[in-house]
């Protein structure tokens, strides 16, 4: 998720494969009979053999990930400046989400913010997620947040966040995913802590930042489809392509 305070902060200060891959090893059987197919009308050899090999492949091998992709439009005074590509993976137990974004704006100064967001989430609990953010080439953030010992560790700062007990089982990457309950707690990885979501209208929620910003998000069939990004230098919206 596109977070712009460096933005502000930038504008106010200046100067003037998810998986690894894992090899089968299948003994090869002695003999196999195929004549069940073989005398099948309109079947090719090339077909035959196909089906061979999947009769015999181990039912695992059919687990693979489930895997999404979504594209936002980022648009600012009326205009596209830049597009957030979100990730969804799902293997089993495990939910891998990952956005990615470019966005260039020409205002008094132009500046260029490219962000990469993950998350991991095992058994509905989040054990690794990141916050990377360039500004014109220059990394701004490098955020983490780390399950370990039945609490999270918080970087670069190495602390403790996010609750020592309860795992963070809704972060704000979920929110893209997934509409929040009425004053939900949402984590939120780039502030490292927890923020609320508030239901202001059917399917719209206000999620209000630390530093006095705040986001809206409205959802379709459970899926985010829009959001305002209400900062005090700029507002800019991210909306899903159809």
């Amino acid at each position: 998720m596109i977070n712009f305070d460096d933005i502000g902060n930038f504008i106010n200060n200046r100067p003037g494969r998810l998986f690894n891959k894992e090899h089968l090893s299948v003994n090869r059987p002695t003999r196999i009979r195929v004549a069940s197919i073989a005398g099948t009308p309109g079947i090719s050899i090339i077909q035959r053999i196909c089906i061979t090999v999947f009769m015999f492949l181990p039912i695992g091998y059919f687990s693979v990930a489930q895997e999404q992709m979504r594209h936002y439009d980022i648009i600012y005074k009326g205009d596209t400046v830049g597009r957030m590509n979100f990730y969804e993976s799902r293997s089993g137990d495990n939910l891998s989400l990952k956005f990615h974004s470019r966005v260039r704006i020409r205002s008094l100064i132009s500046f260029l913010v490219e962000t990469e967001e993950r998350s991991e989430f095992k058994n509905g609990a989040l054990v690794h997620s990141s916050v990377r953010r360039k500004i014109n080439g220059k990394e701004r953030t490098l955020k983490q947040t780390i399950a370990a010992e039945g609490a999270y560790r918080c970087y670069p700062q190495k602390t403790s966040c996010g609750g020592a007990i309860q795992p963070i089982a809704y972060n704000l990457h979920l929110l893209y995913i997934s509409e929040p309950a009425d004053k939900q707690k949402v984590y939120s990885d780039h502030f490292q802590q927890y923020l609320v979501a508030h239901k202001i209208a059917d399917h719209k929620y206000r999620v209000e930042l630390p530093d006095g910003n705040y986001n809206y998000y409205s959802f379709e069939n459970g899926i985010c489809h829009n959001i305002e990004v209400v900062h005090d230098f700029f507002s800019l919206k991210m909306q899903l392509k159809k």
